[in-house]
């Protein structure tokens, strides 16, 4: 039997578009599934679904968007989505959820990757703040060391950089450059950590992420808002890259992914 790799997406579009446009051109098979999702779980469906695999890469949206509302869903739906999440494990080899941080507080964050710390049964995979930064992974476009209180204003402004000086939005930016963007990504977070074991930063950029990263809690309307000061810009998402491909078997495996990467630029 082919090995089946489940990615679970916040986004709805554009994370889905490039996972797809990428998988494709690397020869697998990929389904783009809305019938699952969090906001319903159903899990006679599911069952169903995951009975016929017939694709090796399934992307689905999670319909919720943030952490914070995932924690809180799990809260009241616990058995349900452990159940899910049991039934995935026994179909798929792999399964990933590719968050944002957005404004999520740091509890959220660890709650959240507490459930999620295992790349069989669901590993969450971070980006502070949102995915784009794949394209400006060490803020050399839009400054060193800047943040922004809001994650639509960090997009905004690197969509608003790239139709200026390469004539296409950040997404369009990422998918023609992903494994050289992936290299940086990879590069900084070993240069950060020292830790020649990728399947072990996911869990040491949430801990960096939620050390410097400054989170703002404030009330309005009896609500609890957070907002988030960006000062450190990373991403993990190569991790699911590399496990799919079987780089990860042995422990010290940071220059086997990336002579991987490399390999694929020299390709193209």
């Amino acid at each position: 039997m082919n090995k089946k790799y489940l990615i679970i997406v916040e986004g709805e579009v554009d994370e889905v578009d490039i996972f797809e446009k990428i998988f494709l051109s690397l020869g697998f098979k990929v389904s783009r599934d809305k019938t699952l999702n969090f906001k319903n779980i159903n899990l006679d469906l599911a069952s169903k679904i995951f009975s016929n695999l017939d694709k090796d890469i399934y992307i689905v949206h999670s319909i919720q968007n943030k952490i914070h509302d995932i924690v809180i869903k799990f809260d009241k739906q616990t058995e349900d989505i452990e159940k899910f999440f049991g039934l995935s494990s026994n179909f798929f080899q792999g399964i990933f959820l590719i968050f944002d941080i957005d404004h999520n507080d740091k509890e959220d964050v660890d709650l959240m990757f507490n459930k999620f710390q295992d790349e069989y049964t669901g590993l969450l995979l971070v980006s502070s703040p949102s995915i784009e930064v794949l394209a400006d992974i060490n803020n050399e476009i839009l400054g060193k060391n800047k943040f922004n209180s809001l994650t639509k204003e960090y997009k905004g402004k690197l969509n608003s950089y790239f139709d200026t000086n390469h004539h296409c939005n950040v997404w369009e930016y990422i998918t023609d450059n992903f494994f050289n963007l992936l290299i940086k990504a990879l590069e900084k977070n070993y240069n950060d950590f020292k830790e020649n074991n990728i399947m072990e930063h996911p869990k040491l950029v949430i801990e960096k992420i939620n050390k410097i990263n400054i989170r703002n809690n404030y009330q309005r309307n009896g609500i609890t808002i957070t907002e988030c000061e960006y000062h450190y810009f990373t991403t993990v998402i190569y991790v699911f890259i590399a496990f799919i491909f079987g780089l990860t078997s042995e422990i010290d495996n940071y220059s086997k992914v990336k002579d991987f990467f490399e390999s694929k630029i020299e390709l193209k």
